[in-house]
């Protein structure tokens, strides 16, 4: 996470001084690229579970995969929470 190399892309402040704080093993303020494999990896782990409860919850006919119907039902559970959202503001 070094602003001179890119690191920073559209991460705000706090969102920066959190993943410092959970990531920056050895406290210099930057990311290394150890700990910036640990960040991967550990996103990567968050979207592969979030993927696998999106399956779980829309995949009517059981079979482990989104079909067109089924993909038309997330895309519109996703719009409804977006307006609910909007809503609630």
């Amino acid at each position: 996470m070094d602003a001179r190399r890119g690191g920073d892309r559209g991460v705000g402040p706090a969102a920066r001084q959190n993943i410092l704080s959970q990531y920056d093993a050895n406290g210099n303020g930057l990311l290394d690229n150890g700990e910036r494999m640990q960040l991967r990896a550990d996103r990567i782990a968050t979207w592969q579970a979030t993927k696998a409860q999106v399956v779980a919850r829309f995949d009517a006919d059981g079979d482990g995969a989104l079909n067109d119907a089924e993909k038309l039902a997330l895309k519109q559970a996703i719009q409804l929470r977006i307006i609910e959202g909007r809503d609630a503001e």
